[in-house]
């Protein structure tokens, strides 16, 4: 039908060109009029004499093509989202747990106690300075309580006593005279304040409670007493040799 048209509108045109001018206008309504009902049956494919071609159907390869990228666009739509829903995850989370974190402090080494001179000096490791805790040169055996305030030691010590048959006095059964007694001494590493155990007198041994700050001892008539770091006097844990308990050596 275009063809027919085209080739119409081409006699139009030689026919204008050989009819007298004043057929002219005539014949030019009559072609149009012929014309016109062809022009609109053609769909509206002719524009200004040149004819249009419809576009062809997709093949099956680019519809499926189209499809895999529509589906590719919706999927990579899906992942940034997701992205984006942990950046902002990250970032609450990191700002609640600069909120939440405190100073650690360093890692302490603990203190050391040692004997030298005969005193005993304490330091704090490692860069710490050593602290004097004895003056008098006659110390020994230092041993810490649980809790690192306390220390226990031995201090070895003249201490004027009575005895029986003195010598160097005739005619009477008790004199003082000057002995060398092996004394237990507590000293407080955070205040210095130091004191002895047993009136001054010889403990055979020594030994710290494992758990809490409680020291026991044992003297020379064979009895076992304990004593808190800051009590003032020991409690007797055993009754006395003479009740047959007999000689405690050590305490474990």
């Amino acid at each position: 039908m275009k063809p027919i048209v085209l080739n119409m509108l081409h006699l139009v045109h030689k026919r204008i060109a050989f009819t007298p001018r004043s057929g002219v206008k005539r014949f030019h309504w009559i072609v149009l009029a012929i014309a016109l009902p062809l022009i609109v049956g053609c769909g509206g494919t002719l524009q200004a004499g040149i004819e249009s071609t419809p576009p062809a159907a997709p093949s099956p390869a680019e519809i499926s093509h189209a499809a895999t990228v529509e589906t590719l666009s919706s999927e990579s739509k899906h992942l940034l989202a997701t992205v984006e829903t942990l950046q902002n995850e990250n970032a609450r989370l990191n700002a609640a747990l600069a909120a939440t974190v405190v100073a650690i402090p360093e890692p302490n080494a603990g203190r050391l106690a040692y004997i030298q001179g005969g005193d005993i000096w304490v330091k704090e490791l490692f860069e710490g300075s050593p602290e004097r805790m004895t003056t008098d040169g006659r110390n020994q055996e230092p041993k810490w309580s649980p809790s690192g305030t306390w220390l226990a030691f031995r201090k070895t010590r003249s201490v004027v006593v009575e005895i029986e048959d003195c010598s160097l006095v005739s005619q009477r059964r008790l004199c003082r005279a000057p002995v060398v007694q092996q004394q237990l001494w507590l000293v407080n590493t955070e205040t210095n304040g130091a004191r002895s155990l047993n009136g001054g007198l010889t403990v055979q041994a020594f030994a710290w409670s494992p758990l809490q700050d409680r020291l026991a001892f044992s003297n020379t008539r064979g009895q076992l007493l304990s004593i808190s770091g800051d009590s003032a006097s020991a409690r007797l844990l055993t009754p006395s040799a003479g009740l047959g308990i007999g000689h405690i050596d050590n305490v474990h």
